[in-house]
């Protein structure tokens, strides 16, 4: 398959700046589009939406939720005509979203799910003292972080990792982890058949301890 994947990015904060750096900087996918919503840089200093403009990537930013159900939202994003939807760090998508891209949409967290789902996982791995933790990319469905798992890497947290120290870990690990998983997701039309059912229940952190 010669033509390159038509991609859109959801994402906000620093954690997914320098995966959609680097995907515009080698100009692996044509990414059409990015979503985003307002924030404040803490560390990099530049913002998603910055980084769209510099490469004159068509930005759409979201101020309320209500914005991801309206019609001018929808419009947008079905003119783009993307293969898949790649979510790093945004908001809840309703179906009306998901159903939008020809392959799929899927996220990319910051987890070894079914562990820690939800916000602010680095966080939790951390104060919950893990000895690892890593990222996981699942295929989104209407709840929150249960979809069938794509692919995951575990990742050590060292003795005295900070949160800060981890985020960075994470967030390079992202780079090459997201383009893997889009370009499987892309170039193989059973990628579907691998996929991984998560637990609905015994999901205990002490697990992940050991």
């Amino acid at each position: 398959m010669n033509k390159k994947c038509r991609l859109v990015f959801f994402s906000s904060g620093d954690f997914p700046y320098w995966t959609i750096e680097q995907v515009l900087k080698l100009d692996l996918y044509d990414v059409v589009g990015i979503v985003t919503s307002e924030y404040k840089s803490i560390t990099i200093g530049s913002t998603i939406e910055d980084l769209a403009n510099k490469y004159k990537i068509p930005c759409l930013k979201i101020h309320q939720n209500s914005e991801l159900k309206n019609d001018k939202t929808l419009s947008w994003l079905k003119e783009k005509n993307a293969d898949i939807f790649c979510v790093i760090s945004f908001k809840y998508l309703p179906n009306e979203i998901l159903s939008i891209p020809k392959i799929t949409s899927f996220n990319v967290h910051a987890s070894l799910l079914p562990f820690l789902r939800g916000a602010a996982p680095i966080y939790w791995a951390i104060r919950h003292g893990f000895k690892y933790t890593g990222l996981t990319s699942f295929v989104l469905n209407d709840c929150i972080d249960s979809g069938e798992i794509i692919s995951n890497i575990r990742i050590p947290i060292d003795e005295n990792e900070t949160y800060g120290t981890l985020h960075k870990k994470l967030s390079v690990a992202c780079i090459g982890f997201t383009v893997e998983t889009i370009s499987h997701i892309y170039r193989h039309n059973d990628w579907r058949r691998n996929l991984i059912l998560q637990p609905d229940c015994g999901i205990l952190s002490k697990y992940m301890k050991a």
